[in-house]
């Protein structure tokens, strides 16, 4: 994982925050872990990935977790935009999925 600055790439999930965050990284939108889940493999596209503060990034994966029923609920929860976040990857990989397909797998 490649770490950035973040006073130069700040989070893109919430705008503010404080104190500021010295690091970020990137998210990627459709999660590799996911894509692997589907397809064997995980592609990287540029504009599906979101700077993230640390933080948030692990909102982000504890929640979709969470929803997958692999982990139990996140206490304290992730802010609503980290929740809305990981619905959005989630509803995602489940509109993907075999299963939602209809062929039983």
């Amino acid at each position: 994982m490649t770490h950035l600055d973040g006073s130069s790439h700040p989070c893109q999930l919430y705008k503010s925050h404080h104190p500021i965050v010295a690091r970020t990284q990137r998210h990627h939108r459709y999660p590799q872990f996911l894509q692997e889940r589907l397809w064997g493999k995980g592609v990287v596209r540029l504009k599906e990935l979101l700077i993230v503060c640390g933080t948030d990034h692990d909102s982000i994966h504890a929640w979709i977790n969470w929803l997958l029923g692999e982990e139990r609920k996140p206490s304290p929860e992730p802010g609503t935009l980290a929740k809305r976040e990981a619905q959005r990857a989630f509803d995602w990989y489940k509109a993907e999925s075999p299963a939602a397909a209809g062929d039983g797998s």
